[in-house]
């Protein structure tokens, strides 16, 4: 049973909360508009129902701190491929955790609405052309010493951006600059 189905922000920013991040959040709240854990003890992964908050405008998960019993740092793992479900984002903040892998191509279906991404300091690894189609107004990528290939112009542009600590502007090793020009 889901209490307050029609809840449209779920905000816990600094709310101590631990543990993995609920997958019932799309079932329990399918109109939820703004979802932030930030500053929290979360660990885990992302669970992929998150991508199923379609009218998701804001997905805050930033600044994850050590789970003492675990001693996990902040929530891990790939960025879900269902992330791209949630077109109509504005904002994502996934930044000072242990994610890792590849930006999923999926997210080039949040490029209509998407305005701020910080995925600093994570794990993350190979090219950004997910991207390449995003017009932001911040974006933060630097500290993910993994990522790699050219940097799309609506990312290179972008406020904050920062490729310290990463390999952007070197060729990944399976780079295709093609894709870039489309």
């Amino acid at each position: 049973m889901c209490p307050f189905s029609h809840l449209r922000q779920f905000d816990m920013d600094g709310g101590w909360m631990t543990g993995q991040i609920p997958s019932e959040f799309a079932q329990c709240y399918p109109d939820l508009l703004e979802l932030d854990l930030s500053f929290n003890n979360l660990t885990g992964v992302i669970p992929p129902e998150i991508g199923n908050l379609t009218k998701l405008h804001e997905f805050k998960i930033e600044s994850q701190a050590r789970d003492d019993t675990t001693m996990e740092q902040g929530v891990g793992g790939p960025i879900p491929e269902s992330i791209g479900g949630m077109t109509s984002l504005r904002w994502m903040r996934l930044h000072d955790n242990r994610l890792s892998g590849k930006i999923p191509e999926s997210m080039s279906n949040t490029a209509r609405f998407l305005q701020q991404m910080t995925m600093d300091e994570n794990e993350l690894e190979g090219n950004l052309y997910a991207l390449k189609d995003h017009q932001f107004a911040n974006i933060g990528v630097n500290n993910n010493a993994r990522l790699c290939g050219m940097v799309p112009l609506g990312v290179r542009y972008a406020h904050g951006f920062n490729y310290h600590g990463t390999n952007l502007g070197v060729p990944c090793p399976d780079e295709d600059v093609g894709v870039l020009q489309g």
